[in-house]
Parts: C-alpha cells; sequence; structure tokens
C-alpha cells in the first residue's frame, strides 16, 4: 500500500474472515423494494390525508411552531442567559479522554487481529491512522494530538465497508473527544472564548427580523456544536433542541403505487407427495393467480396487507395395496400476510389462509372387478373424512408457500439495519422515524440530527397535488448529512466524482473536453449551499482553497447557482438555471488577475454540476429492479416548492 495514492484507492476491501456487508447498491434496492414497494422507511411527524387524496400535515405531541419574529429574539435571550452558566468544571477531562483513546486503539487492533488477516488488519490500521494518533498521544503533542485525530475522524467516516463496525466507531468517537479536550484545555481562556461566542450570537439574532438567513443558521448550528462538544449544559442548548428539533424529512407515498409495486401474476407448479388414510399420493400441482397488496390503517408503522388469490388444480395418482386411483382437484386459495414498517425495523405477521376444493376421482385401477367395487365403496364412505384432511393440507401448504414468497420478496435483508450500517459510516445520526398509514397512502417522518446539529423549527406546505410520491426536504437534513460529511475535507474532481459513482452505484458520464482536474478545500463551517427560500432553490459550495494545475488560490470562496420550476405542457416540472453559475470571493471587492484567472476555471470545472436545466428527462427505474413491476418504470416530476427552509417534491409515474 503506497501513501501517494488516495483514501479511496487506498483502501483494502475489509473482505476476509467477515460476514458479508451490503453495499450501496444493496441499499438502493432494499430501499426501493420499501419505499417503492410494499413499505416505507423515515419518520417524527406523519402526513394524513383530507379531502380526498391531498396530504396534509397532523399535529405532533410537540406543536408545530412557525418561524415567528420571537423565535430569534428566544434564540438570543438564550445565547446571553447561557454566559453566566458556562463552568470549567464542564469541559472535557484530558487525561480520561486520553485514556479512552489509548484503549480504543488497543480494542481496534484487538478486534483487527482476530476477524481478518494480518495483511488486512495492517492496511486498515495504516488507513485509520490509527498508529500516528497512538504516537502522537504518547508524545503528548498537542498539535499533533489534534491533527491526527482530525485525520482520524475524517477517513473514518466515508462510505467503505467495515466503517460501520463498532469497534471503528468507537475509535473514531474516542479520536474526536480526545481532539477536543486538547483544544479546549485552557479551561479559562476557553470559557471567556465561549461567553464571547455567545454574546456575538446573541447581538446577531437580536437583529434578525422575520426569517433569519442560512448563516444566521450556520452561526447558531457552529455555537452549539462548540458547546456540546465543550460539555456544556446551558439554556440556549434546550431552546434550540425544542424550536428547531422537528421533522427534517417527510415521505407520503400512495396506495396506487405500492399497490402497482408489490401486484404481480403468480404462476407456480409444485410437486404432490402426500398420504392420506393408507393411500399413496403423488402428481403435479399448478397454482395460478396473483399477488396485490393494500394498505391497513395504523398510527404507528406503515403496516401493509401483502395478498395472494389463485386457483390450484391438480392432477395425481394415489396408490393403496394394489388399487390405483387417478384422480384431480380444483381449489380456490387465499393467502395474506401484514407487514408492519417502524423503528425497530420490519415485523412480519401470521400468515391467513383460506380455502374451498372440489376433488373427483376420475378412476378406480385394478385387474380384478371385485376389488375396483370395493375400493370404490371404501373411496365413497371416506370421501368425507379425505376431503377434510386434503384441504387442511392444501391450506398448509399454500400458507408456506406464501410466507416463503414473501420472505424472499421483503424478509431477506432488514432494511433498516442497511440504512443504520450506511449512517454508522458516515458518521451521521441514528433517524428517530415515526410511521403511520391509512387505507389510501403511507408516511414517514424522520428527524436526522444529532444532540449538537439543528433539524427543522417549522413544518412544511401542504401541496394539492401529491403524485404517487411526495418527498420534503429540509435545509438542515442536507447541513447534517451531506454538509458534515465534507466540513473541512480536501477532495479532488476526481475524489469527488468517485464519491458521487459510490453512493449512486454507477459510473458518471465523462468526455475528452472535460476541465482539468482541481482540488478544492470545502469550508468547516457551512461546505454546501442548500437554500430553499421564496420560490427559488440556490445549491452550491463553498471552500477556503482551490487549486488547478499549478495555481493555487487560498481564500474563502462560493460557487452556486439558482434555479426556479418550470411547469411543461405535459405537466412535468423541470429547473431553470436563474442566470449564470455564480463564482464569489467573500470579502473581496476587486479580484486579482490570479483570481480572475480561477474564477473562469472554476466556472467550467462546475459547469457540468450546475447545467442549465435540471430534472428535463424522466427517472428511471433501473431493469434490474427487485420490484419486477417497476423494472424500467418512468417517473416524472408533477409538483415543485422551495419556501422557509423546504423543498418539496411530488412525482408520478410517466404513464398514468
Amino acid at each position: 500500500m503506497t501513501s501517494d495514492l488516495s483514501p479511496w484507492q487506498r483502501l483494502i476491501e475489509w473482505k476476509q474472515g467477515f460476514p458479508n456487508v451490503s453495499s450501496c447498491r444493496q441499499l438502493r434496492r432494499a430501499l426501493l423494494s420499501l419505499l417503492i414497494g410494499a413499505s416505507t422507511f423515515t419518520g417524527a411527524t406523519c402526513l394524513s390525508i383530507q379531502d380526498g387524496a391531498t396530504p396534509s400535515v397532523s399535529a405532533e405531541p410537540v406543536v408545530w411552531v412557525s418561524l415567528s419574529d420571537q423565535l430569534p429574539q428566544r434564540v438570543a435571550n438564550a445565547a446571553k442567559a447561557s454566559v453566566s452558566q458556562l463552568r470549567v468544571a464542564d469541559l472535557p477531562n484530558l487525561e480520561s479522554t486520553r485514556a479512552h483513546a489509548s484503549e480504543a486503539i488497543a480494542q481496534l487492533k484487538t478486534y483487527l487481529n482476530s476477524t481478518t488477516t494480518a495483511e488486512n488488519a495492517a492496511a486498515w490500521l495504516e488507513y485509520l491512522k490509527a498508529d500516528e494518533l497512538q504516537k502522537a498521544l504518547a508524545d503528548e503533542s498537542r498539535s499533533a494530538v489534534i491533527r491526527a485525530a482530525s485525520d482520524v475522524q475524517r477517513r473514518s467516516s466515508a462510505l467503505h465497508d467495515g466503517l460501520e463496525r463498532a469497534a471503528v466507531v468507537q475509535f473514531r468517537t474516542a479520536a474526536g473527544n480526545v481532539a477536543d479536550a486538547y483544544r479546549f484545555e485552557k479551561g479559562e481562556q476557553v470559557i471567556q472564548l465561549f461567553g464571547k461566542q455567545l454574546e456575538r450570537l446573541s447581538d446577531q439574532w437580536t437583529t434578525i427580523e422575520g426569517e433569519p438567513h442560512p448563516d444566521d443558521i450556520a452561526n447558531l448550528r457552529n455555537t452549539v456544536d462548540m458547546l456540546h462538544r465543550g460539555g456544556q449544559q446551558v439554556e440556549l442548548l434546550d431552546v434550540v433542541a425544542r424550536e428547531f428539533g422537528h421533522s427534517n424529512l417527510k415521505l407520503w407515498i400512495s396506495e396506487d403505487l405500492i399497490a402497482a409495486s408489490v401486484g404481480r401474476p403468480l404462476d407456480l407448479e409444485q410437486d404432490v407427495r402426500e398420504c392420506i388414510l393408507g393411500t399413496r399420493i403423488i402428481g403435479k400441482a399448478q397454482i395460478e393467480g396473483s399477488v396485490s397488496a393494500e394498505l391497513v390503517p395504523s398510527d404507528e408503522s406503515i403496516a401493509i396487507k401483502v395478498m395472494m388469490d389463485g386457483n390450484v388444480t391438480a392432477r395425481t395418482m394415489g396408490f393403496n395395496g394394489p388399487v390405483r386411483l387417478r384422480a384431480s382437484s380444483n381449489s380456490v386459495v387465499h393467502a395474506e400476510q401484514v407487514l408492519q414498517l417502524n423503528q425497530q425495523g420490519l415485523a412480519m405477521g401470521q400468515v391467513s389462509t383460506e380455502a374451498t376444493s372440489n376433488n373427483k376421482i376420475h378412476s378406480i385401477e385394478h385387474s380384478l372387478r371385485f376389488v375396483r367395487e370395493i375400493a370404490k365403496r371404501k373411496a365413497r364412505q371416506q370421501k368425507p373424512q379425505t376431503d377434510r384432511i386434503a384441504l387442511a393440507r392444501l391450506k398448509k401448504r399454500v400458507g408456506e408457500t406464501f410466507e416463503e414468497q414473501v420472505q424472499q420478496e421483503f424478509g431477506a435483508t432488514d432494511p433498516l439495519q442497511l440504512v443504520n450500517g450506511f449512517i454508522n459510516r458516515l458518521n451521521l445520526s441514528q433517524p428517530k422515524a415515526e410511521f403511520s398509514s391509512t387505507e389510501d397512502a403511507a408516511m414517514a417522518s424522520v428527524v436526522l440530527a444529532k444532540p449538537q446539529q439543528l433539524a427543522s423549527e417549522s413544518a412544511p406546505k401542504e401541496i394539492a397535488e401529491p403524485g404517487h410520491v411526495l418527498v420534503q426536504v429540509h435545509e438542515s437534513l442536507v447541513a447534517n448529512s451531506l454538509g458534515s460529511l465534507l466540513a473541512g475535507r480536501s477532495l479532488s474532481r476526481s475524489e469527488i466524482q468517485e464519491l458521487i459513482e459510490r453512493i449512486a452505484k454507477r459510473t458518471t458520464e465523462s468526455s475528452e473536453d472535460e476541465a482539468p482536474n482541481f482540488e478544492v478545500d470545502f469550508d468547516s463551517r457551512r461546505p454546501v449551499v442548500f437554500q430553499c427560500r421564496d420560490g427559488v432553490l440556490r445549491i452550491g459550495i463553498r471552500g477556503t482553497r482551490f487549486k488547478q494545475g499549478s495555481r493555487e488560490l487560498k481564500r474563502p470562496l462560493e460557487i452556486f447557482a439558482e434555479y426556479q420550476a418550470t411547469k411543461q405542457a405535459d405537466g412535468s416540472i423541470i429547473l431553470e438555471r436563474v442566470g449564470e453559475l455564480n463564482v464569489n470571493f467573500p470579502g473581496t471587492d476587486r479580484l486579482s488577475v490570479t483570481q480572475a484567472g480561477l474564477r473562469g476555471a472554476m466556472k467550467e470545472s462546475f459547469a457540468k454540476a450546475f447545467a442549465p436545466t435540471l430534472m428535463h428527462k424522466p427517472w428511471v427505474v433501473p431493469e434490474d429492479a427487485k420490484l419486477e413491476s417497476l423494472a424500467g418504470r418512468r417517473f416524472v416530476p408533477i409538483a415543485f416548492d422551495v419556501d422557509n427552509g423546504w423543498l418539496t417534491l411530488a412525482i408520478r409515474l410517466a404513464d398514468q
């Protein structure tokens, strides 16, 4: 393993000696089968159906607050009151965090050595820079520990399979804690700095009228993060948790789409091997019918009833001593099972089976007539009992077959386990999810935010045309996920492209006239621009350094584009860029020759990412999708809104 390769290229896959870890493709498929098929993921406040198929927001245990003039003042007052509540004694203890970090390194090495090969263990220790942190701790070098621990946190927060393992997560957490302990070791000075930051925040939020700017939110978020990492217990944290603790992702899926996703024809052939009242029976049974699904009202989960209806025809030969019986049966069967998705995962209920059957003996074969007559008389006498036994076994066999089919389709992988593994790799927060369903739609809502992060402070708008799927995303979701992942990282264009490919599990398009490679350092405070205000979507990045070839610029930079929705003649929505791609250098009045040259290079480098038109092509479900009924189907956006920090997108099947 050579040190000049990027972390993405250097990583040796964590395979040897481990159980299989699901890939991003499996994650996408599990989510597809769950969200668009037989269930849905997410939760915290739910959407309910009123006036037909129009979703509206129902009340939470905590009443929704709208962003008003009082909120900035409440934040300002809490920040001011928190100054006197700061305590040196609450700061992280340096000795205990050092001990925990050393213990975490030892446990990581023990885990690796006991679960994989020596070569692979060494590769992972090198990638995670465990020895560098251990050496820095031994040298008691403040700057070296902070630098090494920060490197550990960046490397251990990525998409590589294995980073979700408990030993790695514990190591990453311990590295972050010891870095903070060193940052805050000068107690009195740190408390004074905390106090000044709170006073500035209070002054800033006192002057806010109406809706805070995303930069105001970012400053509040960074202050809350600082206080949380510093172990402080102050009023501001309580106010922020209360005011900014609501759902930042909502999902609504129509019953029609769920039914279409699960529904499919059924055509199965099975061998018949039975023994009833001493008669051995062999033959073939054909099941022809369909699988369907419907939603079941539930306030605590997404409940989906999966059903099978079919006709079973069987032709059999019975053997009882020297006598042979040729028979057939025609049966009508129904089986159903309720699947429930909640915070604990996917639960599969008991299978219920109903059946009616008509059995007929066509001939009784034996060389002697009187034997045939005796056999016929006995068959007539035993027919009621034989029919009861055969019907009971038919119901059992159909129930087992149906349960096996449902298990293969939906129960092979726990979708929430896949999601949690993905989240643990990226060092994101575990979502707090709630689920519900009505006869018309499945609904989910989620709060994705660590204790030191902000979620939403208000509810999204209602929308009159939800289509088949309605997704509502708050600005805080992007800040807490993608923003958290990119903060302070240095990535080249090829590494960004590789990251996108690993997330999307697809190869991005390339062309011969692509701009030269570049490298950008993302801002640690607000690396991602995702702004949903007044009908305009602003997306982009913020950085502190840009390099291309021999040219390098070390100063704050912002690259963004703004988009507005336009409705097409067919009812679909596209996003059109407003003006040109913006490349700004905040705090700079005039550009130098170098800055002007790099500005053009930046525009060229990011032109493809911020295209003039977005969402102009249908979204096509892959042909190899687990849900065959949706494979190749196209979805188009039919409604789009950005306001008050929320992005709302409704999509429907293109052929409906």
